[in-house]
């Protein structure tokens, strides 16, 4: 396992905090495609589009999301997805280049788990209960108990609902009990996602090294993402990386925007002691 990471809070540029001298190289940057929406059923929006494809044009940079790479698609102009080097689709279990499918990891659910799902469903105690989204992807699983065609109404209404149930925490309990070779996320306010323990989120790290030696991986994660799926890639980043954990596309322009100037050389690098710790 890597040292710990270095984390830049929120509304301070994630860039210039080191503890050591910089490593040689071209960072690279990993961009959750949730931070870069204003929420999780909304397309970019066209001037944050524009801003960030003048990034995009200059550093080398990839995209990670929960969903589907056909998801992305959906979400991102052509524009601005094309110019990513890649994006790691499924939570990370499928990378796509150039839109084609150049590594997959593949499992096969038991039928114990998808009958654990079925009852979940079944015992639902919601009071407007419709039939659940249950996306699969190579390796990972997705269950959304607002239901399949859920507006953004419906699923604030399980939302709020489930804040006093507690419903999907209880889930989450029975599950990691019943399947210890899994791990389970709430993966948002509505869902929750199932990914086998042979995979690890870690591996994209050394994928990207594959194509790229970085100076640093700079992430900017959401903080669902962060505490969800992506928490063993945060715990494992080496010394020299940089997480942002952040709330949206204003987080991720104001981050940017130090990162162009840092570029331009217009803002020095700050150097933190060895022992130093900064967290989000």
């Amino acid at each position: 396992m890597f040292p710990q990471a270095v984390f830049a809070p929120i509304g301070q540029v994630s860039g210039p905090v080191i503890t050591q001298a910089m490593p040689r190289g071209e960072d690279a940057f990993l961009f959750d495609l949730e931070a870069l929406l204003s929420n999780t059923l909304s397309h970019m929006d066209y001037s944050f589009a524009d801003y960030l494809r003048e990034f995009l044009d200059e550093r080398k940079c990839y995209l990670l999301s929960r969903n589907s790479f056909n998801d992305a698609c959906s979400r991102l102009p052509s524009s601005v997805l094309r110019r990513f080097a890649g994006v790691f689709a499924s939570c990370g279990t499928e990378l796509w280049v150039d839109q084609q499918l150049v590594d997959c990891h593949d499992h096969a659910f038991s039928d114990d788990l998808y009958e654990f799902v079925v009852n979940v469903v079944r015992k639902s105690a919601f009071y407007e209960r419709t039939p659940p989204l249950i996306d699969q992807g190579a390796a990972c699983l997705r269950i959304c108990l607002a239901g399949v065609r859920a507006s953004a109404a419906e699923r604030r209404k399980y939302e709020l609902w489930e804040k006093k149930a507690q419903e999907l925490p209880e889930i989450v309990r029975e599950f990691q009990f019943r399947f210890p070779k899994y791990a389970i996320y709430q993966d948002t306010a509505t869902s929750l996602l199932i990914l086998p323990d042979s995979f690890s989120l870690v591996s994209i790290r050394k994928q990207i090294e594959t194509h790229q030696k970085p100076a640093r991986l700079i992430s900017y994660l959401h903080v669902n993402t962060a505490k969800g799926f992506a928490k063993p890639l945060c715990d494992a980043l080496p010394r020299t990386d940089v997480l942002s954990k952040i709330a949206g596309p204003s987080d991720v322009s104001q981050l940017l925007s130090y990162e162009v100037r840092r570029m331009s050389g217009r803002d020095p690098l700050i150097r933190l002691p060895e022992n130093a710790r900064e967290e989000a």
